[in-house]
């Protein structure tokens, strides 16, 4: 769990009393580089985000919240497992918001149909799955920049766009501005 799941916690929480919190254990892939270039600017890239998010996401930037949920930790690649899903079951959800989780299994989906959201830092049109504030960056296209929340499916950010919005540009951007600005979008 990154500070930017965090960050994206605190703010859903400082409008919403939630529930629970299930964090899922970082399983993230990084993906196959097509050439030297593309993996030096993948490492670079990555390399200074988190100086970014500390400024960005710090706690120093939190609001107060409005209940303190209990938050549980979910082994690696047991999102779909059966005691995952009587956890989920026990706090009998109304709304299930997700951001930066595996893929949910029809058994999970069929339990909360048309309630559980995806906050998805891209434009699925242009980009899906992870990384998809940085491709539009690295590719020098900029206007593919965007956050959407989507109903989720059993698909890779497939689902049917609930709300989304496009990155402003500023004078002062970098790479990291544009990442950051799609989750604060």
């Amino acid at each position: 769990e990154g500070l930017r799941h965090q960050y994206f916690v605190n703010q859903l929480n400082a409008r919403f009393p939630l529930s629970a919190i299930l964090t899922e254990a970082d399983v993230y892939s990084e993906p196959t580089a097509h050439s030297e270039d593309e993996k030096k600017a993948w490492d670079w890239f990555f390399a200074r985000r988190k100086k970014y998010e500390d400024r960005a996401f710090g706690p120093e930037k939190w609001n107060a919240t409005l209940n303190h949920p209990p938050c549980i930790k979910i082994p690696e690649k047991k999102l779909n497992a059966p005691e995952t899903i009587k956890i989920i079951q026990s706090f009998h959800p109304e709304f299930i918001a997700i951001f930066g989780a595996g893929l949910l299994d029809r058994q999970i989906l069929d339990l909360y149909p048309s309630r559980i959201f995806n906050l998805h830092v891209g434009l699925p049109r242009y980009s899906r799955g992870s990384s998809c504030n940085f491709w539009p960056i690295h590719n020098g296209r900029p206007e593919e920049l965007g956050a959407s929340v989507h109903l989720t499916d059993a698909g890779i950010d497939t689902g049917n766009i609930a709300a989304r919005a496009f990155i402003e540009l500023d004078g002062d951007d970098d790479e990291q501005t544009l990442a950051g600005k799609t989750l604060t979008t």
